[in-house]
């Protein structure tokens, strides 16, 4: 009797393990990273790029993914954007851009 109240304890604590865990994976979204160029256009910043392509519920702030953005293509801070200019943007799987 008792083996079989240890046995029944222990299933039901796999298929609780199994069931959460299937859940919170169901419930993240991806965060792949994709990869895209884009050409600057006249009036575009690293700001309104970064509008653009950044997480949308990101918890980061958009000030780092502007600095993502300078990293990723080795910009410096006092070097302006050019018209024609290409930049690669990151963004994220799921992300409709």
């Amino acid at each position: 009797m008792t083996a079989m109240f240890i046995l029944l304890a222990v299933l039901v604590v796999i298929a609780v393990i199994f069931i959460s865990g299937r859940r919170v994976v169901a419930d993240t979204p991806a965060q792949t990273p994709y990869y895209r160029t884009v050409t600057v256009k006249k009036g575009d910043s690293l700001w309104s790029i970064a509008e653009e392509y950044a997480p949308a519920g990101d918890n980061r702030s958009l000030s780092a993914y502007v600095e993502d953005l300078r990293s990723i293509n080795r910009l410096r801070r006092d070097a302006p954007l050019q018209i024609g200019q290409a930049l690669l943007v990151v963004y994220y799987a799921g992300a409709e851009k």
